[in-house]
């Protein structure tokens, strides 16, 4: 999916109202069945749905894990957007997409930005601010960035206890997205 700044907000409404739309399903299937059966439904059933098309029915773990990775990956946008004025559009590799997770453009067609996201609980879960900015680190491209959305992250040092493969000094920056203000 190509984004332009302008677009953002109405990506986000999706997954915004693709919540919504789930929400109340779970509060009936509350109300039905006995907890394990609920608990069930959750794990295996498709209850859920991709946080950008709701007519694509999803497992709901699934669901939520896409839909806070979406939102990094759009607030990771606006601030690409702000921070590099030559930037014309965003191409977001979403979900299990090859390849770098944002690919900014300019209006000549020339990659200027790559970034990785995610959204985790803890952003030391399974070395992965670690195999991304590792990722990262392999573009050619100039600016390189990182963001990620987790509890209890050291603002001053988010990679602590990092042994880098690369010089890390090539990288623009790592970035802590704020997980309670992702959809604002």
């Amino acid at each position: 999916m190509k984004i332009e700044h302008g677009h953002i907000t109405a990506e986000r409404t999706k997954i915004i109202k693709s919540t919504e739309l789930i929400f109340k399903k779970l509060k009936e299937s509350v109300n039905n069945g006995s907890p394990i059966d609920f608990f069930q439904a959750i794990k295996f059933e498709k209850i859920g749905c991709d946080p950008l098309d709701t007519t694509e029915q999803w497992n709901l773990i699934e669901q939520i894990n896409q839909a806070f990775t979406y939102l990094a990956s759009l607030k990771a946008s606006e601030i690409l957007f702000e921070e590099h004025e030559s930037l014309k559009t965003i191409k977001l590799n979403l979900g299990t997409t090859d390849g770098y997770d944002l690919i900014g453009t300019d209006s000549m067609g020339n990659d200027i930005v790559v970034a990785e996201v995610f959204a985790t609980v803890n952003h030391r879960n399974n070395a992965k601010l670690r195999s991304d900015i590792e990722k990262v680190m392999t573009s050619d491209i100039e600016k390189r960035y990182v963001f990620f959305a987790a509890e209890n992250v050291e603002a001053s040092n988010p990679y602590v206890g990092y042994k880098p493969k690369f010089d890390i000094s090539r990288l623009e920056k790592v970035i802590a997205l704020d997980h309670k203000k992702l959809w604002i």
